[in-house]
């Protein structure tokens, strides 16, 4: 569970970022990608390449944990609205099954190698946009205004989004629900130094 979590908390620190500053780290911004196309793992080392793929969030994760600050709440704001998200995502089936078969087609391209990661970024969003951006209420992601209008930093945001919705749908899958981050916190920062 504390995988999953960590798997929706990165992209979100990443998404704070790009819309504060216009910058993300790049090593970091492309482990959140591959996990979107992973849609039928045998178990969930898949997803996240073992833990490869999130141990900025795993760290990040912690950090929350231990001691919650003002630079954690866009991240714990924004973490929470994507998994209001993906419960209303399963509310509407026929775009969840759009979602997943954009999602496939895409994966088929990136195993053909056609798509190089500023393609692969511009489509992911393109998916995030019709899919999950038409459901009600819209995560509002609030920043400079000036990062905020410029198309590529809006594209590597929604792309974050989708890789966050992806853990989330991991999360309830696992059994994860919103209590658990009040009432089980010890046992979540242990399973987290485990990970680390």
């Amino acid at each position: 569970m504390a995988m999953s979590l960590a798997g929706i908390v990165q992209p979100v620190q990443l998404v704070v970022s790009a819309a504060t500053s216009g910058m993300v780290i790049q090593d970091t911004f492309e482990k959140c990608l591959p996990s979107i196309l992973v849609q039928n793992p045998s178990n969930i080392s898949d997803i996240y390449h073992g833990t490869a793929d999130i141990q900025v969030g795993l760290r990040l994760l912690q950090d929350i944990l231990d001691g919650f600050n003002n630079e954690h709440a866009a991240i714990l704001r924004y973490s929470f609205a994507v998994l209001a998200l993906e419960r209303n995502l399963a509310k509407h089936p026929t775009i969840k099954n759009t979602l997943g078969a954009e999602l496939n087609r895409i994966e088929q391209l990136t195993q053909r190698e056609e798509l190089h990661t500023d393609q692969l970024v511009a489509q992911l969003a393109d998916v995030y946009e019709s899919t999950l951006g038409a459901l009600s209420p819209r995560i509002r992601i609030e920043g400079n205004r000036n990062h905020l209008e410029n198309r590529a930093n809006v594209q590597k945001i929604r792309a974050l989004l989708l890789s966050a919705v992806r853990s989330a749908v991991l999360w309830h899958q696992l059994g994860g629900r919103r209590w658990q981050l009040l009432l089980q916190r010890s046992s979540l920062s242990k399973s987290i130094k485990n990970l680390i």
